[in-house]
């Protein structure tokens, strides 16, 4: 049996496409194990696969002292996760990017382990572009990922997202709005972007179901925005059935995270994006501008924030059907549904089985 070790750790952007790839390798019947830190944790739930938390640190500070302190934390790790990866000694690793993910690829790179690397974003992280080089094989979500290190030759297998259970659309009048900021909330999500999108919701209340995800101490006020309007919304900290009501959503106003925009693509949902302001290489920006590009979707700095183009673009889809199923169309060819079995088939190729 073929034994992996997968690393994924920090953020749900990096833990949920392995949790995904993680149910398509049992499938091929691989002997499993995922390497996260305490963020990367809080992310699995109930989930019934093996793990081992890490510790983990991002290299952070520019002066002299600051980078020596950093090199020593790094060094330090990587030489845990080679005494690590000497007992255990799987057959192949899988990063799947991300500063916690770093130490056990380079670890099992010094001692020859086969690694796979898997990019979520539409620019290659910093992480794996440190690792790309001595990599057996790299996996990419975007066909036109920026920062690919020269030589490097790269796969597109998308980012893999878990299987959900089927919904049937609701045949009605009804248009149905879903507003979230991925695993890590954000307060702009909150009471001003509500303020925002009144008006529109106060023109259509009528036909219009809306399902908002807040973080915890800006729900009371988002409800009151809510209720003192006349809006109907149910406004939640946390939907656990989230991809089963994005599957029957018409317009999404989200974060631009990798999974984020994996899950929308693959329900084929029209969607106006808000990226993470100032986030690591602009990752969410750079994610949302291919979506913008190729899949029709649309785009509203919040730095430069400008009301009146968001109510544009959601009013323009609201109200007219045919742009509506013309942007769902182009998101959903945009998708990639086998990403998580095309992942495992590429990770399970580098290696030989186990006796």
């Amino acid at each position: 049996m073929t034994r992996v070790f997968l690393v994924a750790g920090g953020t749900g952007g990096h833990v949920f496409p392995a949790l995904a790839t993680a149910e398509a390798l049992k499938l091929a019947g691989a002997e499993l194990m995922l390497l996260t830190d305490r963020r990367g944790k809080r992310y699995l739930g109930e989930e019934d696969i093996p793990h081992m938390v890490m510790s983990a640190s991002t290299p952070t500070g520019s002066s002299g002292m600051s980078k020596l302190k950093a090199l020593f934390w790094v060094a330090f790790a990587v030489l845990t996760a080679m005494l690590f990866l000497l007992r255990h000694r799987p057959d192949v690793l899988v990063g799947f990017g991300g500063y916690p993910a770093f130490a056990p690829c380079k670890a099992a790179q010094l001692l020859s382990i086969p690694v796979v690397l898997h990019e979520q974003n539409a620019i290659f992280g910093r992480a794996n572009r440190r690792l790309a080089a001595g990599a057996k094989a790299v996996a990419l979500s975007f066909a036109k990922t920026r920062g690919l290190p020269e030589g490097v030759t790269a796969h597109v297998v998308g980012n893999p997202v878990r299987p959900t259970p089927d919904v049937a659309r609701p045949m009605d009048a009804m248009r149905r709005v879903t507003i979230f900021a991925g695993s890590q909330g954000a307060s702009f999500f909150g009471p001003e972007l509500t303020k925002a999108l009144m008006p529109l919701f106060l023109e259509r209340k009528d036909n219009l179901e809306i399902w908002h995800q807040v973080r915890q101490e800006d729900l009371d006020e988002v409800q009151k925005l809510y209720l003192n309007a006349g809006v109907h919304a149910t406004v939640a900290v946390f939907f656990k059935d989230l991809p089963q009501r994005l599957k029957i959503t018409d317009v999404a106003i989200a974060r631009a995270g990798a999974s984020t925009v994996a899950e929308l693509t693959l329900f084929g949902v029209a969607s106006v994006f808000v990226p993470l302001p100032g986030g690591l290489d602009a990752q969410q920006s750079i994610n949302a501008e291919a979506l913008v590009a190729q899949a029709g979707a649309f785009m509203v700095d919040q730095h430069d924030f400008d009301e009146e183009k968001l109510l544009g673009h959601i009013r323009k889809l609201l109200e007219e059907p045919s742009h509506l199923q013309e942007v769902r169309a182009a998101m959903k060819d945009m998708a990639k549904p086998h990403a998580g079995s095309e992942l495992s088939d590429l990770i399970l190729s580098q290696v030989g089985e186990r006796e």
